[in-house]
């Protein structure tokens, strides 16, 4: 089956072997319809590569289905399918669920192996799914979570299926909201009122609930992020090479994509050591500061879906629209 990460150069690339996702899937039992939509390489959050067109949104296809598995989102909230593969590092699973209205999970780094690779972004891109439901999530969680001889890292073991977390009563939590996560950017209405409804549920329900703000420093996590990511994309192309025997050719790529290509790998490996050790450093206080807490509710987007064609990068300055987005 093709593997063309919504990509020109990539159009007519065979894998010759699963990954150990896929044959987790095939193992139990699951049928695999095909190949949805993303952008190239997942870079932006909605799917509208040049390679295959705009996947559309099911409840209003003027506009996006969020990225990068926003085909995965779609066929889901269609109806297409109960449950569609995503991965996600910079919010690709969980973007285009909140566009689509449905339920995606990122779990832990090293729950699900990323065999046969190795580490894919310094730990920012996990595998799992997009589904109707949580409780679907939880069985299929079930069926690919566990480690591979080799691999760099892994989640602790559940102590029980994750199916049976699902309706079990969680006692009263301690529950924590965010309406400010201090990004610089302004949060719409809507997005908000999610929030605070959300929270005043789970008041109702007798948890504690309670506003916190972040107390990490965001420029700092934006800016090694985009260290990380764009070197990542780097990476990504320079792969091509080794997988098809094929030169890069720019014409062959997005503008945004080589943009960030030619960003990502002039950095030294100097810049992305440090942009890892910071970003594990903000990690651990995100963690300090969630600490004494059990779940924390807050935006996944800024604003509502937008309409397509809003992430069209122009030409003579393509990086406009990226760092409209970090």
């Amino acid at each position: 089956m093709p593997l063309s990460s919504g990509s020109v150069a990539l159009k007519n690339f065979i894998p010759h072997d699963d990954s150990e996702i896929v044959k987790r899937y095939k193992k139990a039992g699951l049928v695999i319809l095909g190949k949805t939509n993303t952008p190239e390489f997942g870079i932006l959050p909605s799917t509208e590569p040049v390679a295959f067109g705009a996947t559309r949104n099911p409840w209003n296809v003027e506009y996006t289905a969020g990225g990068s598995s926003g085909g995965s989102a779609a066929a889901v909230a269609s109806g297409l399918v109960p449950m569609a593969h995503g991965n996600d590092g910079g919010g690709s699973i969980r973007i285009p669920a909140s566009c689509c209205g449905v339920f995606g999970l990122k779990p832990t780094r090293g729950r699900n192996s990323l065999a046969p690779r190795g580490d894919i972004m310094g730990g920012l891109v996990v595998e799992h799914a997009i589904t109707r439901s949580v409780r679907d999530s939880a069985a299929l969680l079930d069926v690919t979570s566990g480690p591979m001889p080799g691999d760099p890292y892994y989640a602790p073991p559940n102590s029980r299926p994750f199916l049976q977390e699902v309706g079990e009563n969680p006692g009263k939590l301690r529950i924590a909201f965010i309406l400010d996560p201090q990004t610089g950017f302004n949060i719409q209405p809507d997005c908000l009122k999610a929030v605070e409804d959300s929270a005043q549920l789970c008041s109702e329900l007798g948890h504690h609930v309670e506003e916190i703000e972040p107390t990490f420093n965001t420029d700092l996590l934006s800016q090694m992020f985009t260290v990380v990511w764009t070197s990542g994309v780097a990476t990504a192309l320079e792969s091509i090479t080794q997988l098809t025997g094929q030169y890069l050719v720019e014409e062959d790529f997005e503008t945004l994509t080589w943009t960030l290509y030619e960003f990502g790998k002039d950095y030294t490996a100097t810049n992305y050591m440090m942009a890892i050790q910071f970003l594990q450093l903000i990690s651990r206080q995100i963690v300090a500061s969630f600490a004494e807490y059990d779940m924390c509710i807050m935006p996944t987007l800024a604003e509502p879906p937008v309409k397509l064609g809003t992430f069209d990068a122009p030409a003579d300055n393509p990086l406009t629209i990226y760092w409209q987005l970090w």
